[in-house]
């Protein structure tokens, strides 16, 4: 689900005062409880922007990823590296273990991006595939 700048404001302000918003009708009390933890520490880590919806698929240098990674061999952890630059820490850990496996230049991209159209029908028809009745 997601939410505006305006709503994830609301609920980090309420969140200081010792208040919880409202969950909402289909989303999960603890993990929407959760998200409003994470929002509050990354508003503290970055400034109130990082809650801003911004523009998804950034292209990262070979140089800027090697910077994140260099942080966390440096002794930094992942959840805070992630945070200081306010992205998903699962995308840095995908960075940190490509970086390892195949080198500091690998074009790896930081984030996922679905696969390509002809590979979807593809898996969709496997023998092993979940169907779906």
């Amino acid at each position: 689900m997601k939410y505006d700048y305006a709503y994830k404001r609301k609920a980090v302000e309420k969140y200081r005062k010792g208040e919880w918003m409202k969950t909402p009708e289909r989303a999960n009390e603890t993990n929407f409880r959760q998200m409003i933890r994470k929002w509050v520490r990354l508003e503290y880590a970055c400034s109130s922007e990082v809650l801003k919806q911004k523009n998804r698929h950034k292209e990262w240098s070979a140089e800027e990823r090697y910077e994140l990674v260099a942080k966390v061999l440096a002794g930094k952890s992942i959840k805070s590296v992630a945070f200081s630059v306010a992205i998903d820490d699962g995308m840095l850990n995908s960075v940190l273990t490509n970086t390892k496996q195949r080198g500091k230049n690998h074009p790896s991209r930081v984030g996922t991006r679905s696969a390509p159209k002809r590979y979807r029908a593809h898996r969709r028809n496997h023998p092993h595939a979940c169907q779906s009745s």
